[in-house]
């Protein structure tokens, strides 16, 4: 395995007047630099990032994730005065909390207005922010920073590279199901996404599309399931078990059942990447093109049962 690069240094926004340096957090909480330790914050309310503390944040900011874009969206979908689907915020929370769960759509009509696009595209925002940020202020406080922590770094190579991977991929998905299909049949596989791709009918649904698929999702979840949980458990189990798991883990929680077996391959392919490399910039961009290319391949062969 490659030797990972290292950014040991910690990073630090100001100056106390006393030689003393504190991050913007630090000051809100009232929290001096010298009480910090390599582990910051965490030794200051009595918690360890020993394992398996890290995994158990990644594991708690998704599930907070998911409960917080539900409640964001019933509130949304109440205050416009509901008058289909479940009766009050209650109803509209399990609703939408099932939907997330099963990987669907957040969809509830409110009279006549579909708000499944529009409201997916700000949803993602409430979905993806509890699951990089504290991906990132882990890393920040550790002392290390995001580089040596989550590898979180781009270089001009990983463009190039990771486009081949990533549209590589992509034309091997229906290959795949070639194989499977004696087990499986000849299912649909592009259903799920075939629903957003549908929707985006003018220049503002295509960029919304754009917006979720290839530019957002990409980058969050290679910083939450590569950079936070791959690492963490490879801390606990070792670069197997967490390559494994981690790719697992990726793919269970897309609960997306035909494409199961493609998101776990795919998941391996990057998490080994990531190991091999100490980095994720390739698989940020092999999943950027990952993605890239099955919109373009949706939108101009809408058909396609691939």
């Amino acid at each position: 395995m490659a030797e990972r690069d290292e950014d040991s240094q910690p990073t630090s926004v100001a100056d106390d007047g006393a030689g003393r340096t504190t991050s913007a957090l630090d000051r809100v909480l009232g929290v001096e630099a010298d009480e910090l330790d390599e582990h910051g914050i965490a030794k200051r309310f009595g918690i360890s990032w020993e394992p398996p503390m890290p995994l158990m944040v990644a594991v708690g900011s998704y599930v907070g994730a998911t409960f917080g874009v539900a409640i964001i969206y019933s509130i949304v979908v109440t205050s416009l005065q509901l008058t289909q689907g479940p009766s009050g915020a209650g109803g509209v929370i399990g609703q939408v909390t099932g939907q997330l769960a099963t990987g669907q759509s957040p969809e509830v009509t409110v009279g006549t207005i579909d708000l499944t696009l529009a409201m997916r595209a700000l949803l993602q925002f409430f979905l993806w922010a509890p699951l990089a940020i504290p991906a990132i202020v882990v890393a920040r406080r550790k002392g290390a920073g995001v580089k040596a922590d989550l590898g979180l770094e781009l270089r001009a190579r990983d463009v190039g590279v990771g486009a081949v991977i990533g549209v590589a991929c992509q034309l091997l998905v229906p290959l795949l199901y070639v194989a499977l299909r004696p087990f499986i049949g000849t299912p649909d596989v592009s259903a799920e996404a075939r629903e957003l791709t549908d929707q985006a009918t003018d220049v503002v649904g295509i960029g919304l599309l754009l917006i979720i698929t290839v530019v957002f999702a990409p980058l969050v979840e290679e910083i939450y399931y590569r950079g936070l949980v791959l690492r963490a458990a490879e801390r606990s189990y070792g670069a197997t078990i967490a390559l494994l798991g981690s790719s697992l883990f990726f793919a269970v929680t897309h609960f997306q059942v035909l494409q199961f077996p493609a998101l776990l391959l795919f998941g391996i392919v990057l998490g080994a990447i990531a190991l091999r490399t100490g980095r994720i910039g390739i698989p940020i961009t092999a999943h950027i093109a990952f993605n890239l290319t099955a919109v373009v391949l949706l939108l101009a062969f809408p058909d396609s049962p691939f």
